[in-house]
């Protein structure tokens, strides 16, 4: 009886340094992980974003098939032009970030203009909600709300 509870002590023992071994090994990566994507992310394929976009905008703002043609070429140029400038490597974030927000509103100007006075009035109410939401876009994002950040 002695001998078994031994055996299972010792046996807990190991499985418990076993996980706290894996746990170490594994800890890190699992946890860059959850930083952010993985560097080889491209986010969503090409366009499904942009379907659902102006499916959600011809639904809010009862889009016309001539609107839908005409808007969806304007949101494919802004998720281009917006994939293309966080693609380059050769400039810094700080420097990315205002331009985002130049890309963002060029986008929202040329879409206003395709729509009716109702249509550009509820647009323009929801754009200025996203963007009383949305981080500054003139500079790289803060440190956390509690004002932490990296040890």
């Amino acid at each position: 009886m002695e001998t078994k509870r031994r055996l299972s002590r010792i046996r807990m023992t190991a499985l418990f340094f076993l996980f706290a071994v894996a746990g170490g090994l594994l800890g890190p990566r699992l946890l860059a992980r959850q930083d952010g994507p993985p560097p080889d992310f491209q986010g969503p394929p090409p366009g499904e974003s942009v379907k659902k976009q102006l499916s959600r905008m011809t639904h809010r703002y009862e889009l016309t098939p001539s609107q839908q043609e005409t808007i969806k070429p304007l949101l494919e140029d802004e998720r281009k032009k917006t994939s293309e400038l966080f693609a380059n490597t050769s400039l810094p974030p700080e420097e990315k970030f205002p331009q985002v927000g130049a890309i963002h509103k060029d986008a929202v100007a040329k879409i206003s203009a395709v729509l009716t006075d109702t249509q550009r009035s509820k647009f323009e109410e929801d754009e200025a909600k996203r963007e009383s939401r949305r981080p500054d876009m003139d500079g790289p994002p803060g440190p956390p709300p509690d004002g932490g950040g990296p040890p």
